[in-house]
């Protein structure tokens, strides 16, 4: 078992909320408590910041190509591993203060995009494009409720949803949908994180607590949510921040506030890297973010500094 962990700080950016790369690892991108976006075209050896302002998501293709963001209430996308971002202007509901852009998904393949946001009244309701934004298609949802949570593979024939306390999937591009997974101990919050292999066949979740984030739930399924199993971790860590899946399946992986966990037939405990930076004054450090390579032998971990006591 080996892996690629390298302290990095990119210039004054040393706290991380996000972070993404290719299948491949070559490139890397990343945002910072201040919200900017930070990227890597050549394996994490060098990074500029490519887009500065109020970030609230963002989301790349599994080449890295396309990077779709939102800023601000605005939706932009780079066709170009983020050299460049353009402005996309028609999707539905903009100019509308009632309409708040939440989330941004891409398929693996770059040929799909979809946006999330809430409308008056609290529901939640999903979008996509076939032609990089230009025009968008409502996206049909099964149950009811917010749909919170959108994971989705390459050609866009695996869509796994979240609604509230049920999670969805459907191999038909949505015109079926299947009930694969039930909250039966917490009611799962907006940061209940869901990961899948291409094939949809490895489901990792990690079930978040609404109202005490301390308490989770970790369960896998290694044949497309027919059956489940609760995971457990010991030392188990504090709070769940990130699960991944690896794109071919492989390898699961569990990041929390100070361990990390990898999976192949068992789970191991991870030696995350040393730390040798302070924190500002009154912060911590914790694991925030992860993302890996296809086959998941490469790793990437951002920590964020977070205010008190550890």
């Amino acid at each position: 078992m080996s892996y690629a962990f390298a302290e990095t700080l990119i210039g004054t950016h040393l706290s991380w909320k996000k972070c993404l790369m290719s299948i491949d690892g070559v490139n890397r991108f990343a945002i910072d408590d201040d919200s900017y976006l930070v990227i890597s075209g050549d394996s994490g050896s060098s990074w500029q910041e490519f887009f500065g302002g109020s970030i609230d998501d963002f989301a790349i293709d599994k080449t890295g190509q396309y990077v779709l963001l939102i800023s601000e209430g605005a939706l932009y996308l780079s066709t170009d591993y983020g050299e460049a971002f353009d402005e996309i202007v028609t999707w539905p509901g903009y100019g509308e203060p009632t309409y708040a852009l939440k989330k941004v998904a891409i398929n693996g393949d770059k040929t799909e995009l979809f946006i999330g946001f809430s409308i008056s009244g609290g529901d939640y309701v999903w979008f996509s494009s076939s032609d990089d934004g230009a025009t968008w298609d409502f996206l049909t949802l099964p149950g009811t409720g917010n749909s919170v949570g959108l994971v989705v593979n390459d050609d866009s024939t695996v869509i796994i949803v979240q609604q509230l306390v049920n999670i969805y999937k459907t191999l038909n591009n949505g015109a079926d949908w299947t009930l694969i997974y039930e909250a039966d101990e917490y009611g799962m919050s907006l940061d209940t994180m869901i990961s899948a292999s291409n094939d949809g066949l490895i489901i990792l979740i990690a079930e978040v607590d609404y109202y005490y984030p301390e308490y989770y739930k970790i369960v896998l399924s290694t044949n497309g949510g027919d059956t489940w199993s609760e995971e457990t971790f010991s030392p188990s860590p504090y709070f769940a921040r990130v699960v991944k899946v690896s794109h071919d399946g492989s390898r699961c992986f569990f990041l929390g506030s100070d361990y990390m966990y990898d999976r192949t037939s068992s789970w191991q405990s991870v030696s995350l890297p040393v730390v040798i930076t302070d924190p500002p004054p009154d912060y911590f450090w914790v694991w925030k973010c992860m993302d890996c390579s296809e086959d998941g032998k490469l790793v990437l971990v951002g920590l964020r500094a977070e205010m008190g006591e550890k």
